[in-house]
């Protein structure tokens, strides 16, 4: 009777819900936290209720919970525990909430059934929003300027979106259309046609962004992706990208000082960000084992660094294998890597066993590992852990990706029984 209740009632609720939280996230944080907690609270609900069976934790939730209690640890050692305790409130309690809702909520594949949607809509709404806010510097839903972008690099305005801010306008970007990706690759015929528009107009915004980090997840991810498709598609289209891609750096004047600038590190922005990554080194070779504690990153970089009130922004070190070093030491360094290790077994077995299916809950699960990929490659050059919507995101993602994988194998126990 409670399996009967459970198809019932709790798939709709779900389903509706999930694709509102996956639009939330472009719209920017007050909504995605909304949805997070909206979300945490029917889960509450539906278990006390026995709509749903308690979520069984696998060993990614149990290293995920690792890592959160070696960033608490750290942030009592620090000089201010009470600030570092609340930085993780702020900026994990949150997607930690939305990680749990979306596990407990997705165990029913039928509840996805609205994501892939509400994904394309959302990615494409933001994109074309981003588009016109490059070229006319306005953003016409508002009717508030746009930045232009540095001088030294190109001279056209920087695109947000209804995020705030291009890096994390481009880095959701980003997630979304890695997490769509699988799923249009199995599109055929009018299908494909509508699905493959609505991804160029997603990574046209990506590119438009004019953000490292987003270029080098989606670009590195992408082709790692293609090379667990059919070869004779996969030739095609990776030398139609090659061909694209110096297209824009051979025509497009914006492209190829943005990929100069880059590659020789020649503007202030980029010095600036080379001291930083030093001083974050420092901060963790100092404290090896705590760092100095999440939330104390500011005021220790003003201490250290020379002429700080003359860099565009210390918040972070603009990067977050370095961040994470400088605030929790080589521990915490280890716990995230074990997280991304397990993802990535994830997406071993989703990748090499069971490439081929056209099963859209398949192809989600496949998405999720792609995502995450993406925010950690981006995160080399970037600090993404700092970053609420792209935070809440990759809770979203996680949860889905746990719950679709613990389906698929389940699924594949019950066809070998």
């Amino acid at each position: 009777m409670q399996e009967e209740r459970s198809h019932l009632r709790t798939p709709w609720i779900t389903a509706a819900w999930l694709a509102g939280f996956a639009f939330s996230l472009q719209t920017g944080i007050f909504l995605a936290q909304v949805f997070a907690g909206i979300g945490f609270l029917i889960a509450v609900v539906a278990i006390l209720n026995g709509w749903i069976e308690r979520p069984k934790l696998t060993l990614t939730h149990y290293l995920m919970l690792a890592t959160l209690a070696w960033l608490v640890i750290a942030a009592m050692a620090s000089p201010a525990p009470a600030d570092g305790l609340l930085f993780l409130g702020n900026k994990f309690i949150v997607p930690l909430l939305g990680f749990m809702a979306v596990y407990t909520l997705t165990q029913q594949s039928l509840s996805t059934r609205w994501l892939i949607p509400a994904l394309m809509v959302g990615g494409v709404f933001s994109a074309v929003n981003g588009i016109i806010q490059y070229f006319y510097g306005v953003d016409l839903l508002y009717g508030q300027p746009i930045e232009p972008m540095p001088g030294d690099v190109v001279s056209f305005y920087l695109p947000v979106g209804l995020l705030n801010m291009a890096l994390t306008y481009s880095g959701m970007q980003m997630l979304f259309f890695l997490m769509l990706l699988p799923w249009a690759w199995n599109q055929r015929g009018p299908r494909a046609f509508w699905a493959w528009a609505g991804m160029a107009i997603i990574v046209l915004s990506i590119v438009l962004a004019f953000r490292r980090g987003p270029w080098m997840g989606t670009a590195g991810i992408a082709f790692l992706f293609l090379f667990t498709r059919e070869r004779k598609v996969v030739i095609p289209t990776v030398l139609a990208t090659i061909g694209m891609i110096l297209s824009l750096y051979i025509f497009s004047d914006a492209v190829r000082t943005r990929i100069h600038d880059t590659i020789n590190m020649s503007t202030r922005s980029e010095q600036d960000r080379i001291i930083m990554w030093q001083t974050a080194w420092e901060m963790g070779q100092d404290n090896p084992i705590t760092g100095i504690g999440p939330g104390q990153w500011h005021a220790r970089a003003l201490e250290l660094i020379e002429n700080a009130d003359e860099f565009d922004s210390l918040a972070h070190p603009h990067s977050d294998p370095l961040y994470l070093f400088a605030v929790s030491g080589y521990p915490g360094v280890v716990f995230a890597m074990l997280v991304i290790g397990a993802v990535l077994l994830i997406a071993i077995r989703l990748f090499w066993r069971i490439p081929r299916s056209r099963d859209p809950v398949l192809a989600l699960a496949q998405g999720g590992t792609l995502a995450v990929g993406g925010l950690v490659l981006a995160g080399l050059t970037q600090c993404y852990l700092l970053d609420g919507e792209n935070m809440i995101a990759i809770g979203m993602i996680l949860g889905l990706l746990l719950s679709l994988n613990k389906q698929q194998r389940t699924s594949e126990g019950l066809v070998k029984g």
